[in-house]
Parts: C-alpha cells; sequence; structure tokens
C-alpha cells in the first residue's frame, strides 16, 4: 500500500497549459503519484478555467480545485493584510477548511507544495514529518525587478511588496523541511534571504516539453520569435520591446525580417501592430510549427525571475537565442551552444541578433543542432530526483 501524499498547489497542474509552470507542476505530480497515493488540491484561476482536469485526477486519489478569480484574489488581499499580496491572494478559509478535513482523515507522511504561496497554510500541515516545496521562482527577486523598471507610483508599490515578500519568503521557506530551486543561481538567492537555508535547498532543473529539434533552418525572409505566455505582464513587456524598440534597429542595419509572436492571451494591444512585419499567433496546438519556422528568438526580458522555460524550450527545438542575463539566468549554456546574452540596450540586442541571422546556412544549422544537443544534456539532468 502506497504512502499518502498532500499536493498543494498555487495553480492547476495540466500536461497541455500555455504556462511553463503548470506543465511543471504536473510533471512533478505524475512523478510522485508513482510512488505515493496523491491528495491534490489546486487553485484555478482566469487562464486555467476552461483546462480539462481530468489528466490530474487520473493520477490522484482525490483531487479539488478552487477557483481564484480577479475579485477573489482582491478580496484575500483586504482579508490578510500582513500578507503580500501574492501570499495573500491564495489565502482562503474554504480551501484551509478543507484541507484542515482532508489531514484528519488520512496519515499523510509528506505534502509537497508547488509554489510558495501555498504555505499561507503552513499551521495546518506542519505536523505532518515531511514538507517539500517546489519554487519556480523567488519572488521578493521579480519585485525588485519590477520596482526599477515602472515608474512612479507603481515602482512605490513593488518596491513596498518587494520588502514584504522578502520577509515573508524568508519565513515561508523555513516551515519546509526540504526546498527545491531550478537553479544554482536561486540556491544563492535563497541563501541571501536566510543562508541557515543552504543545507535544505537542492537545485533540481526545471523540467519542459520538447517539441522536436529540427533538421535544417529555415531559408526565405528571416524571422525572429518570441515565445511565451502573454498573462505575464514581463512577456508582454518583452515582446513590445521587441517589436518597437529593437525591430527598428534591425531596419536602419538592413535587416528585413519578421517577428512571430508566439504564445497564448496576446493582449488587444498587439492588434496595433503591422500585420506585413508581426505575426501574432494566439495559442496553437502545436507550438513546435511556429518554433521551427523561425531563424531565431529573441526574448529581451527586463523583468521576471527565475529559470525561464521558454528559452530551454526554444534551444531544445533548434533556435538560437538572443537574451538578456534576467532571459539567461540560472541556464548554464554557453553562446556556442546558442544562448548569446546582451545588455538591455535595444542596440546590443538588435546587433546580436543580426550577428546570428547573418552567419551562413551551415554555420546556423550548426549552432541549431548544439543548441538541441545541449538542451537534451540539460533535460537529463533533473527528472526523478523530486522523490528523494
Amino acid at each position: 500500500m502506497k504512502e499518502q501524499l498532500l499536493f498543494l498547489s498555487a495553480h492547476l497542474p495540466a500536461p497541455n497549459a500555455s504556462e511553463a509552470g503548470q506543465v511543471c507542476a504536473f510533471h512533478n505530480l505524475k512523478l510522485l503519484s508513482e510512488k505515493f497515493d496523491v491528495h491534490l488540491v489546486a487553485f484555478r484561476t482566469e487562464v486555467s478555467r476552461d483546462w480539462s482536469s481530468e489528466p490530474v485526477e487520473q493520477l490522484c486519489a482525490s483531487s479539488k480545485f478552487f477557483s481564484a478569480t480577479y475579485f477573489g484574489r482582491a478580496r484575500s488581499a483586504l482579508c490578510n493584510p500582513t500578507l503580500p499580496t501574492k501570499a495573500a491572494a491564495r489565502a482562503t478559509s474554504t480551501c484551509a477548511a478543507y484541507i484542515s478535513a482532508l489531514i484528519q482523515k488520512h496519515n499523510f507522511g509528506r505534502v509537497h507544495l508547488e509554489g510558495q504561496q501555498m504555505t499561507v497554510y503552513a499551521n495546518i500541515f506542519k505536523h505532518i514529518p515531511k514538507r517539500t516545496l517546489y519554487a519556480q521562482d523567488v519572488f521578493c527577486q521579480t519585485f525588485e525587478r519590477k520596482a526599477e523598471k515602472y515608474s512612479f507610483p507603481a515602482n512605490i508599490f513593488y518596491a513596498v511588496e518587494r520588502h514584504r515578500m522578502q520577509r515573508w519568503e524568508r519565513s515561508a521557506f523555513n516551515k519546509m523541511t526540504h526546498l527545491y530551486v531550478p537553479s544554482e543561481k536561486d540556491v544563492e538567492l535563497v541563501r541571501q534571504l536566510d543562508a541557515s537555508l543552504t543545507a535544505r535547498t537542492k537545485s533540481i532543473p526545471l523540467f519542459f516539453k520538447e517539441y522536436g529539434a529540427r533538421e535544417t533552418v529555415p531559408d526565405g525572409r528571416p524571422a525572429l520569435v518570441f515565445w511565451g505566455a502573454y498573462s505575464r505582464s514581463e512577456n508582454v513587456d518583452a515582446a513590445k520591446f521587441l517589436v518597437d524598440e529593437i525591430l527598428p534597429h534591425l531596419r536602419v542595419s538592413g535587416c528585413n525580417a519578421k517577428v512571430i509572436l508566439a504564445g497564448a492571451n496576446p493582449p488587444q494591444s498587439f492588434n496595433s501592430f503591422d500585420p506585413a512585419n508581426v505575426v501574432v499567433t494566439d495559442f496553437v496546438a502545436d507550438p513546435g510549427i511556429e518554433l521551427r519556422s523561425a531563424t531565431i528568438a529573441v526574448l529581451p526580458l527586463r523583468m521576471g525571475g527565475g529559470v525561464k522555460v521558454k528559452v530551454l524550450e526554444l534551444l531544445a527545438v533548434g533556435v538560437p537565442v538572443v537574451t538578456t542575463l534576467v532571459g539567461a539566468e540560472g541556464i548554464p549554456c554557453e553562446s556556442s551552444d546558442g544562448l548569446i546574452i546582451a545588455t538591455m540596450d535595444a542596440g546590443d540586442i538588435a546587433r546580436k541578433a543580426a550577428e546570428i541571422l547573418s552567419l551562413p546556412p551551415d554555420q546556423l544549422l550548426t549552432l541549431s543542432k548544439a543548441a538541441a544537443d545541449w538542451a537534451r544534456r540539460y533535460a537529463k539532468t533533473g527528472g526523478a530526483a523530486i522523490l528523494s
């Protein structure tokens, strides 16, 4: 008979989600379900409201889903003013009551959390001997970058939230017996929060979907792809930066490239882009088709935190990626393997992109194959370590 495991997720785990976090959560749930009888408690947002829950229900001994609407999250924040807004968004009395009843019913030897927001229920499960958390981001870094990016008054809000989040994350992480993060960079961020956490923190590379490595590089008009979920503000910011500021620099250099904005939930503001030069795909069933059609990827991210799964997915397809330090952080890949790092300056990003676009087809194919080979090796370093 399998041991009972309580699995708490801030988002709905889903194998074909439009956002990488839900895909990673599903992968971890699937691994754990091979060893444990999993009882799942997860939240659905507007993005995942219509997704099928059948794939996760098939893996679980029981499952319960709570709604996290914009109104509900705002209400939770007002009802929990001592918590950072991102943590308060998952703090509901109905979920707390359900978890309490579930713990009384089952003898759980382990609780696993996907997302540190779920530590708002730590007092309920504090007696469970093994408490593990997979934190895909260290949130205080994300708020710090938003405070630097935005102007008054938004920068004040994000600066205050960064301070509140820093204190809260330190406490949240200390409530867990084991902490998993995607990279050594994140291990260092945790150490900066509290050096005593280092001993219980382990780096486990993120799971990412592979859409098949290409065997040739496309000819014809060069295409730059941006790949991401546009429900995240940092992706919208980067996509607009690419079209409004980087593309004009490429035009001046004589490059007649088009841009492909691939990914779910594009904002209406993208409709203003020139369709002759910018293709907006919205959600596609097989993203690999769009990704393989691109010459290179340009991901000029200026905000966000943690390892960017979209970078890993693009490299696995064999698409060289030009990005910033924010986009490349935590990914131990060199320029010779297809990950080219530029500054935040639009001109520098355009120059780096133009250098790759000017490569002869045979050299571009060599770089493409090196990227796919690197991603294949990277993918083998994660996996079942979360079972430890």
